[in-house]
C-alpha cells in the first residue's frame, strides 16, 4: 500500500446513519483505506452497517471510536476539513483534487485526517476552525449537498488517482530496434507482389513516420518483427 495511504485517516463527526457508516467502511475498503474514525456515533454494530459495508467488516470492526473531536484529531498533522456551505470570513475552499495536488507532497512523512461532518448539518464552525484546509465538492448551485458516503467516496478516489494508481512503465524501443523492425519489413517489401510508384523506399518511409508517431516498446517490436517473418515464410513457400 501506499505511505499516503497508510497515513490518511477518514474522521466522521457524529454520524448518525448505520447504513453511511456501511458505506463508508466500503468505499475505504475499495481505495485501501484502513484508517476509519468516528465521533460520538450512533451504535453502528447493526446489521445494516454490514449490509451496506459489504466486504468491508475488517474496516468496521476496526473503527476507532472517539467521543470528542479534539480527542480525535490530536495525533493528525494535517486535518482537512469538508463542506458544502459558505461561511463568514471563511478560508480558501480547495476542491479535491485541487486538495490533493496540495497535500499528497507533505503526507509521506505526516499524518492526515479527512474529517467529514454530520449528515444533517456537516460540522460545526468550531472543528473548521480547528482544520488546516477547507475543502468543497462543486455541484450544482439548485442542490449543492451530496450524501455523506458519496463525498467521502470523491475524495478517496482523488486521493486514490493521485497516489495508489502507478504510472505505465514504458519500455520503448530504441534506434537499433526500430531500424531492425524497418529491415525486417523491407525484406518483406521484397517479396510482396506491390507496384511502387515512387519507389520503395520512399513507400517504406510512410512506414517510418507511422512506426516514429507509435511509441513503439520493445514488445511491439518483437510482434511485429515475427508478423514480419511469418508473412514472409508463407509467401516464399507459394
Amino acid at each position: 500500500m501506499s505511505v499516503v495511504l497508510d497515513h490518511l485517516a477518514v474522521i466522521i463527526v457524529e454520524p448518525r446513519t448505520p447504513g453511511n457508516i456501511g458505506s463508508i467502511a466500503r468505499a475505504c475498503k475499495n481505495f485501501g483505506i484502513s484508517n476509519l474514525i468516528l465521533v460520538n456515533p450512533v451504535h453502528f454494530l447493526v446489521e445494516e452497517t454490514f449490509k451496506f459495508g459489504f466486504a468491508a467488516e475488517d474496516i468496521i470492526r476496526n473503527i476507532n471510536v472517539y467521543s470528542s473531536f479534539e480527542e480525535a484529531v490530536s495525533s493528525f498533522n494535517i486535518l482537512i476539513a469538508t463542506t458544502h456551505r459558505p461561511r463568514d470570513k471563511q478560508p480558501p475552499l480547495y476542491t479535491p483534487k485541487q486538495l490533493v495536488e496540495k497535500v499528497v507532497p507533505m503526507s509521506q512523512d505526516h499524518h492526515i485526517g479527512l474529517v467529514f461532518g454530520r449528515e444533517n448539518n456537516g460540522l460545526s464552525n468550531d472543528e473548521l476552525k480547528q482544520c488546516h484546509y477547507l475543502s468543497t465538492i462543486p455541484l450544482h448551485s439548485k442542490y449543492p449537498a451530496m450524501n455523506l458516503s458519496q463525498s467521502v467516496v470523491v475524495y478517496l478516489y482523488e486521493f486514490f488517482q493521485a497516489v495508489a494508481l502507478m504510472p505505465y512503465k514504458w519500455q520503448l524501443a530504441n534506434k537499433q530496434e526500430q531500424t531492425a523492425l524497418l529491415d525486417h519489413l523491407r525484406d518483406l517489401l521484397h517479396v510482396l507482389p506491390l507496384n511502387y510508384r515512387q519507389g520503395e523506399e520512399n513507400f517504406l518511409d510512410l512506414f517510418r513516420r507511422v512506426f516514429g508517431r507509435a511509441e513503439l516498446e520493445k514488445r511491439d517490436i518483437r510482434a511485429l518483427i515475427k508478423l514480419f517473418e511469418v508473412c514472409k515464410e508463407s509467401i516464399q513457400r507459394k
